[in-house]
């Protein structure tokens, strides 16, 4: 206290009882090296050739560099320097030359947005909330949250909680976002093994859709998506760990409502307009699919060889194929969690639906397990989640209504009631026996889908041609030929 006294009253001394400074508070004030910004014990030269090294490739570490620093000095028979990891990377931060600064060096990520909808979809996972495990209920399990948002209109067409994050998940969210949004032009999504998988290259080939990988390491990329994700964690988040959420299908009832009900009629500062008034205003134009189209879509494809026998093999389970392909690679597409029935396709044209002969594997190997939630009693909630699950679910509701009572026309493919209606007409109106009716329910798998068209004109042929008495295998065998001559694929 004495010598701060002193200081204050007659200024600064330094080790040389030299005043440095003036009296006053600025005397009481830590002096300031004189050589400070010089390094004391490495040499200039070494740090301006570390800083070079660094600059050349930004991904080097500290001791990568001092590795390069001793082997050139050796190259020159002089001494290695002398100088450790942090003095190098404390010299290197100071010129603005660490990793993290030369990552952001140059990178300007500029705002920009999509003309139309359906342009580009951003998708993305992210950690959701603890739920009881449904294998477990003493303990908590972690949940995952998958969605797609269109670029031009923030609008998100699905989204969905998992407890997984694997293939069969992306594929599920996937097919919900295109059934009810339409077909995208372009999707941007990450790296990841799952976004790579060959699976899901073949979905995108049959839709027509451009991949697009984001840059590894740069989130700036996927702006919108990661800005959906805080928007969900700050305003969503909060309510559904109040709500008394119990299971899986509670939360996405939940966030399906809170979609609906806030986020998309919420004005975006962005647009100056709600997601759902931008996203209706670009309807026009949008390439959709039915639902009966996607179902193929979205199956699973491997190519096998057809053995000598006429069989070709997926998984432990053996399908007869035909002895008129022996010999020729077949594509055998199938839903990965179900291996009774898969479809068989020559040259990408359908052939027809095969069974094995001996059901050993019902999952295919590649796929895991789907996972069953036995459905838990349902707990009181919150206010606010009952309003918004039970807006949600009155809004469906209503659009079923709507349907329903508009008589929207079923689609052009028959369904088995219908192609029996047809060949019981179309034959007179005679009784078909119990093995006719098995044998009309076999033919309909094996050959669906069924353009009502194309039967209607191949049964009229073959009844003018031959009667309405012969054997009911001669009118089927007629449809598989004019299926296969006229080509059933849309």
């Amino acid at each position: 206290m004495r010598r701060w006294t002193r200081w204050f009253l007659e200024g600064h001394r330094n080790e040389k009882n030299e005043i440095v400074s003036a009296a006053g508070v600025e005397a009481l004030k830590p002096l300031v090296r004189a050589d400070r910004g010089v390094p004391r014990k490495a040499e200039p030269i070494v740090l301006d050739r570390a800083e070079r090294l660094r600059r050349e490739e930004p991904v080097r570490t500290t001791g990568t560099l001092i590795d390069i620093l001793k082997s050139e000095a050796a190259a020159r028979e002089q001494e290695p320097p002398d100088i450790s990891e942090a003095t190098l990377a404390f010299h290197l931060r100071a010129r603005g030359a660490s990793r993290r600064d030369l990552k952001r060096e140059g990178r300007a990520f500029r705002r920009y947005q999509h003309a139309q909808r359906n342009a580009v979809w951003q998708g993305d996972w992210s950690q959701g909330l603890p739920l009881p495990d449904p294998r477990d209920p003493k303990r908590t399990r972690m949940s995952h949250l998958h969605l797609f948002i269109d670029d031009c209109t923030r609008y998100v067409p699905h989204g969905e909680f998992y407890f997984r994050q694997n293939l069969p998940c992306l594929e599920d969210c996937f097919r919900k976002a295109v059934l009810k949004g339409g077909v995208p032009s372009c999707t941007y999504w990450d790296n990841g093994a799952v976004y790579q998988a060959r699976q899901v290259s073949l979905i995108a080939a049959r839709l027509g859709i451009q991949v697009i990988f984001a840059t590894p390491y740069a989130p700036e990329g996927k702006g919108k998506v990661e800005r959906i994700f805080r928007t969900i964690k700050e305003q969503f988040y909060p309510e559904a760990r109040r709500a008394g959420l119990t299971t899986l299908p509670e939360l996405n009832e939940f966030f399906w409502g809170w979609l609906e009900g806030t986020y998309h009629d919420r004005i975006h500062s962005e647009l100056d307009a709600t997601p759902r008034e931008r996203w209706m205003a670009g309807e026009a134009g949008v390439r959709t699919l039915a639902a009966g189209d996607l179902v193929d879509t979205f199956l699973w494809e491997e190519e096998r060889k057809v053995d000598k026998s006429g069989c070709v093999q997926l998984g432990s389970n053996v399908y007869a194929a035909g002895e008129h392909l022996v010999g020729r690679t077949v594509s055998v597409r199938f839903d990965p969690f179900d291996l009774s029935r898969v479809r068989l396709y020559l040259e990408g044209r359908f052939i027809e639906v095969l069974e094995p002969h001996k059901l050993d594997s019902h999952t295919y190997r590649k796929a895991l397990p789907r996972r069953i939630e036995k459905a838990g009693p349902l707990e009181s909630s919150r206010a606010f989640k009952e309003q918004v699950s039970k807006g949600y679910r009155r809004e469906v509701e209503s659009v079923l209504e709507q349907t329903r009572s508009a008589g929207v026309p079923t689609e052009a493919c028959l369904t088995r009631v219908e192609l029996a209606a047809l060949l019981v007409g179309g034959l007179g109106g005679r009784h078909l026996t119990v093995a006719e009716a098995a044998q009309v329910a076999d033919f309909f798998h094996k050959h669906a889908p069924l353009r009502g068209d194309l039967v209607r004109e191949a049964l009229g042929r073959s009844i003018e041609e031959k009667g309405p008495n012969r054997h009911l295998r001669f009118y089927l065998d007629a449809v598989r030929r004019a299926r296969l001559e006229g080509g059933e694929r849309r």
